[in-house]
């Protein structure tokens, strides 16, 4: 069955840069997808200069014959590196400040996507909810 194609899904006018793409990178070996198609979201987002617009498009249009978690997945592990950079480049700032940051609001990251990656990875943050 496919997913519903919603205006949010093609709202990520976002392209990562080369630290959150290598931790994308590192991300994307350590979760359980299978090599196929760990080396397929690898080529797709090279080819396409990390751009998550044209990611999120690919990845829908595929619904069909992709597995239904590959598009759920990767969006997450996109949004995981780019907050661990993110966090790693900007100390001290709280996880409402994180979340109003440019490059956090164009890849439709939100406080509660934060704080979820801050608990998953253990990441040492001061921050007020």
């Amino acid at each position: 069955m496919t997913r519903p194609v919603t205006a949010k899904d093609y709202s990520y006018h976002y392209t990562l840069n080369n630290e959150e793409y290598d931790k994308f990178i590192e991300l994307l070996g350590r979760d359980n997808l299978d090599d196929n198609y760990r080396a397929f979201i690898i080529v797709l987002l090279t080819s396409l200069n990390g751009n998550l617009n044209e990611l999120t498009k690919i990845l829908n249009v595929g619904s069909e014959i992709l597995p239904p978690l590959l598009y759920s997945t990767v969006l997450r592990l996109i949004k995981e590196a780019i907050i661990i950079i993110g966090i790693e480049n900007n100390k001290g700032l709280t996880v409402s400040q994180l979340s109003r940051l440019n490059r956090f609001k164009l890849a439709d990251i939100d406080r509660n996507t934060i704080n979820r990656t801050i608990k998953k990875y253990s990441i040492n943050k001061t921050y007020t909810k």
